[in-house]
């Protein structure tokens, strides 16, 4: 984040954070009007904290990842329109793409594969909020938390995600060299 040096700029940006979720834009203003420089950053924290929350309690479900005809991306987008019912901005808010990147995803989703997800649920289900890191590719970032939240083999992640033994290993190799 960066330094706030001023009241101004701290109720600005929070301002500018609030309108993503807030419509009323006067309360908003007259509220953080009320509130002193150290009162607005506790708020914010708690406002962040309370967004990330929300984030991890949307778990995708590894039983679409039966379906191989669509990218990890397209299963994702697909699901959280078709199933969780969100918007594409929603959407585009909690993958960190843009709009008109998961509108053009769920398109090409919804003509590959027309038909809804069988969801079964797994303990292998996971929060959507792993795939927001832009350094990983989607796949990337499915691969990494499976091999170090649940130390699961490349067998098992390959399992789970019904890809080639080769492609989660190679995946996995990619993510670690960005990460070293």
């Amino acid at each position: 984040m960066n330094k706030l040096s001023s009241k101004n700029s701290v109720e600005a940006y929070l301002i500018k954070e609030l309108l993503k979720d807030s419509s009323n834009v006067e309360l908003v203003k007259n509220f953080l009007r009320k509130l002193n420089k150290d009162e607005i950053i506790e708020f914010f924290i708690e406002y962040l904290t309370k967004k990330k929350i929300e984030l991890e309690e949307i778990k995708i479900p590894v039983s679409i990842f039966k379906t191989k005809e669509l990218s990890s991306f397209e299963l994702i987008v697909k699901f959280l329109k078709e199933d969780i019912k969100l918007t594409n901005s929603r959407i585009a808010r909690l993958v960190m793409r843009s709009q008109q990147s998961v509108w053009n995803t769920y398109k090409n989703a919804k003509k590959k594969r027309p038909e809804r997800f069988y969801i079964k649920a797994s303990p292998y289900d996971f929060p959507v909020a792993i795939v927001q890191n832009k350094r990983y590719s989607v796949l990337e970032a499915i691969v990494v938390y499976f091999k170090e939240k649940y130390e699961l083999r490349f067998s098992e992640i390959t399992k789970l995600l019904n890809r080639d033994q080769r492609t989660v290993w190679t995946v996995y190799q990619r993510a670690k060299k960005k990460n070293a």
